[in-house]
């Protein structure tokens, strides 16, 4: 680029690209006189060459890091990436294999709980319109035509109550006994088991007065 000195009043060549950028060739620069127009194409072109040259080697220089710092994965780092892998999906697998079985331990639980109860409220049903006197000692005891009939063994249910029925897991039985030194109020037991990987039991205890 051609300037001119204004504060000395003088004419001066001055390379700018030269100064701050490059050393300037021959020591000499740019012609100092000439055309204008002609000068600036030849700073332009020199300058152009040169910021080329300076991206192609800083491209250059940038590439080769690149291929030394992102040279792959070896074998034995890939096989232990992929142990690790496997690791972390067996654990995830057996974690949730645990929480599936606690799940329908509970679930299964639930239902006998719920077992418990119904048969309870059917005796206190009972209880409101026969004596339960009459089931004192009986092995899972019924009514049948007003007489209290043991049912030894109690029954086997499914999920719904129902007895003799596809899918009856559970085993209930009961008992109706007077609370000693009371009169009217008896003390029903429920019992309940179910095969779960072993048997599982669970008993259930209310008083019921008449």
């Amino acid at each position: 680029m051609i300037t001119k000195n204004r504060f000395k009043g003088t004419s001066k060549n001055t390379n700018f690209f030269g100064f701050l950028m490059f050393p300037k060739i021959g020591g000499t620069g740019f012609p100092a006189r000439g055309d204008r127009l002609e000068s600036l194409s030849h700073q332009i072109q020199f300058s152009d060459f040169m910021v080329s040259g300076c991206i192609f080697r800083g491209f250059h220089k940038y590439s080769a890091n690149l291929l030394r710092n992102n040279r792959g994965f070896s074998l034995i780092e890939a096989l232990m990436a992929f142990a690790l892998l496997s690791f972390g999906i067996l654990a995830i697998v057996g974690t949730s294999g645990v929480v599936m079985d606690k799940n329908e331990d509970s679930r299964k639980k639930s239902i006998a709980i719920t077992l418990s109860q119904d048969k309870i409220e059917y005796i206190k049903g009972l209880g409101q319109a026969w004596l339960l006197d009459g089931a004192d000692g009986l092995d899972s005891p019924d009514l049948v035509s007003g007489t209290w009939t043991a049912n030894p063994g109690g029954e086997t249910v499914d999920s719904a109550g129902n007895a003799a029925a596809s899918g009856s897991i559970y085993d209930r039985t009961w008992t109706i006994s007077p609370v000693a030194g009371s009169n009217f109020l008896y003390e029903v037991t429920v019992n309940m088991s179910w095969e779960d990987k072993g048997t599982q039991t669970l008993q259930l205890i209310t008083r019921i007065t008449q």
